[in-house]
């Protein structure tokens, strides 16, 4: 079992598996978890991706999708577990807290439905606020309270990449880790998707509509990625993110009985793929074949 793949133990494309690997190993920990309340919580985000959520439309974004939030919702779910083995204590509520931002910090990509133009992907840069924007509603609507909406909007700013997280005056030690652990399974679960490399070719499309300079290409947005990692990603997961994803590999070790952590050999194994292809530039979509993505693209 050691050598099993990430996506053999999570499937964070079927919302019921996600809602069990969520809930199962939290409330094994933590018995206090309201898990009814997060719950309903991931029901309505699941329903305002979908379309059936008053005032939205479905999401349309070509990659930060349904899929991706329940990623990173799993993978904070993984640290939640981790830290709590290491003896990092983290509240019933701040456990709510981190897996509510998990699930509302892309939201800001989903149009309304007075929002016409486009695809949510125009919402790009800037879409941190307006996810902030609507988690602070939706907690006023479900009996969250100030505190909850302040630690909400520190909590999600820590996805922002421009963002440093000394920037940020956190209430609390508490509500930093949780940052920390959000900021983090944010870049590492997109990276340790399965199919990481074809959706690059997606978040193209996303950049190319909301005209972020830089990215001329499919070719070009693939070429940046490994530096993107280790100048980008690496720093804030040593420097911001005090290597809060250590968590990962302690989750592994309890939860699964792996000695190698999943999210990271995913990670690992995608460069690596990447690396060959570069190596082959000429030829470079006819290496991604995971679930048929590029080949039901149009153009470059």
């Amino acid at each position: 079992m050691d050598n099993a793949k990430l996506y053999d133990l999570i499937h964070p494309a079927d919302p019921e598996a996600v809602e069990r690997e969520v809930l199962e190993p939290l409330v094994t920990i933590d018995p206090a978890f309201e898990a009814d309340r997060l719950r309903s919580l991931y029901r309505d985000v699941v329903r305002l991706f979908q379309g059936d959520y008053p005032g939205y439309c479905a999401s349309d974004a070509w990659y930060h999708d349904l899929e991706h939030t329940s990623a990173v919702l799993l993978c904070v779910t993984a640290m939640v577990y981790g830290a709590h083995f290491e003896g990092v204590r983290i509240s019933s509520r701040g456990k709510l807290l981190v897996l509510a931002c998990a699930l509302f910090h892309d939201v800001g990509l989903i149009r309304r439905r007075d929002e016409t133009e486009g695809t949510g992907a125009r919402f790009t840069v800037g879409h941190e606020d307006r996810s902030i924007q609507f988690t602070e509603r939706y907690f006023t609507e479900h009996g969250f309270g100030p505190d909850d909406v302040v630690d909400a909007t520190h909590i999600i700013l820590c996805t922002k990449l421009g963002t440093s997280i000394g920037e940020i005056a956190f209430r609390d030690r508490e509500i930093r880790v949780l940052g920390q652990i959000l900021g983090t399974a944010d870049v590492v679960a997109q990276m340790a998707d399965r199919a990481y490399l074809e959706k690059l070719l997606l978040l193209y499309r996303e950049f190319r509509e909301a005209r972020i300079p830089g990215y001329e290409s499919e070719l070009e947005l693939l070429e940046k990625t490994p530096s993107f990692y280790s100048d980008v990603v690496t720093q804030r997961l040593e420097g911001d993110f005090e290597r809060a994803d250590t968590f990962l590999r302690t989750h592994a070790r309890v939860r699964w009985g792996f000695e190698e952590d999943p999210f990271h050999r995913s990670v690992e194994q995608n460069l690596r793929y990447l690396h060959r292809i570069l190596g082959d530039k000429s030829h470079y979509r006819s290496w991604l074949r995971r679930r048929g993505i590029v080949s039901s693209l149009p153009g470059r």
